[in-house]
């Protein structure tokens, strides 16, 4: 059963952060509903991601969300 995530993810700003943010998701074939990215302060931003998965995926993007070199943390909204 699939369900709806929404992410708020904090990170470093650089030009590759949005990839790198999207890397998880994309690679097991999902695709995002929305997006949404702002710099904040000097070199952090905050992006908030909502996308669809599998309920036993959402676990695996999460630890490998974290595992990023850019982002600090990662909240489940919903």
């Amino acid at each position: 059963m699939k369900v709806r995530n929404n992410w708020q993810i904090e990170c470093h700003h650089s030009p590759e952060t949005i990839d790198r943010i999207l890397l998880p998701i994309r690679k097991r074939g999902l695709s995002v509903i929305s997006l949404s990215y702002k710099q904040a302060e000097g070199t952090d931003a905050t992006c908030n991601i909502e996308f669809e998965t599998e309920e036993n995926d959402v676990e695996r993007v999460y630890k490998n969300m974290l595992r990023i070199q850019d982002i600090k943390s990662v909240n489940k909204i919903s």
